[in-house]
């Protein structure tokens, strides 16, 4: 699964055992993403900063 959002993309991901990747190009940010994932528990498998990479 890959998506921009722990809460839905990732979370739905990690829930149906598939692997996720964090794009942070959309709603997520880099400069937040460390502080989300401790604060919400949601892990993506991998995170890029955009689909390209």
């Amino acid at each position: 699964m890959v998506g921009d959002t722990l809460e839905t993309d990732i979370l739905g991901g990690n829930r149906f055992g598939v692997g996720t990747m964090l794009v942070l190009s959309g709603n997520s940010r880099a400069e937040h993403i460390e502080r989300e994932i401790m604060a919400t528990g949601i892990i993506p498998d991998y995170i890029c900063e955009d689909i390209l990479s």
